[in-house]
C-alpha cells in the first residue's frame, strides 16, 4: 500500500461510499477497483472484475485509511465526569 500521505483520501472516500451504497455488483467492483488502484493495493490493469477476496482486501484497507484520516481531523475532547 502507498504511503498514506500520497493517497487522495477524498477520492477513496467518495468511491468507497459509492461501493457501499449500490446493489449493482458491476458498480461495486468498479468503485472498489478505483479505491484499490488509488491505494496501490490492486494492479492498474483495467480489470475491475474483482474476486471476493480482492473486494474484502480493498474494503479493509479503505476502512483503516478512512478511520485513521477521520481520527486525525477530530479534536480531542476530554470527557467530563458527572457526579
Amino acid at each position: 500500500m502507498t504511503d498514506d500521505s500520497s493517497i487522495d483520501k477524498k477520492y477513496v472516500e467518495r468511491y468507497f461510499k459509492q461501493a457501499q451504497n449500490t446493489d449493482s455488483e458491476d458498480l461495486k467492483n468498479n468503485a472498489l477497483y478505483r479505491v484499490g488502484t488509488q491505494m496501490e493495493i490492486l494492479p492498474c490493469d483495467g480489470n475491475a472484475n474483482l474476486s471476493s477476496e480482492q473486494q474484502q482486501n480493498v474494503i479493509d484497507a479503505a476502512k483503516k485509511l478512512l478511520d485513521v484520516a477521520n481520527c486525525k481531523h477530530k479534536r480531542f475532547k476530554p470527557q467530563t465526569r458527572q457526579f
